[in-house]
């Protein structure tokens, strides 16, 4: 019951999700159910948690299926406005590493009904050759408990031992913060390539 309030109460605490450019204006896009603010993000571990987060279809988030491959996992929201900015972005930008095998991008909707996020993206992320197709359910937020501090979108850039190497927190579109994940992500599979 404590774990349920306190949740409740974070959830309705409102802070910046990120910045977004509307008709030549900075708009800071608030959370509509507000921004979580965890106690214990600084004892976040660099181990990815020892948990399993069940997809939309038959798939499984879990250090087990994480481990070999290079992974983007990214913390997002349909009532994130940042957040879907940021994976529009991220679509393009990870394009090239599709058929990459030692790549893969998971996506992990806080949303409590994931039908939601089901919609948005097939509604916004239509490119057929995307690198973005998996989707996981994180509704009682026990990822993003681990790894989230006070902004969203969250994304974590996994190696191939399921060990958290680098943490992005929120958006911003005049910092080319997605441009340099992709970068981070693409140095990070050639450097594990040539070991």
């Amino acid at each position: 019951q404590q774990t349920r309030t306190r949740r409740i109460r974070l959830r309705r605490r409102l802070r910046p999700c990120g910045n977004t450019t509307e008709g030549g204006n900075v708009k800071l896009v608030l959370l509509t159910l507000g921004t979580l603010i965890f106690p214990n993000f600084a004892h976040a571990t660099k181990s990815f948690p020892d948990m399993e987060l069940k997809g939309v279809g038959e798939q499984v988030l879990s250090p087990k299926t994480l481990k070999g491959k290079v992974t983007v996992v990214n913390l997002w929201a349909t009532w994130c406005e940042a957040c879907k900015v940021e994976l529009k972005e991220m679509e393009t930008l990870f394009k090239p590493l599709r058929k990459d095998p030692s790549f893969q991008f998971a996506m992990v909707t806080l949303d409590k009904d994931p039908e939601k996020a089901v919609a948005w993206v097939k509604e916004n992320l239509k490119d057929p050759d995307s690198a973005m197709r998996e989707l996981y359910n994180d509704p009682e937020f026990s990822l993003a408990e681990k790894f989230a501090g006070d902004t969203f979108p969250v994304t974590l850039i996994v190696d191939r031992n399921a060990q958290v190497v680098k943490v992005h927190e929120g958006y911003d579109e005049k910092s080319a913060q997605t441009a340099s994940i992709a970068k981070e992500v693409k140095l990070l599979l050639k450097a594990t390539d040539k070991n």
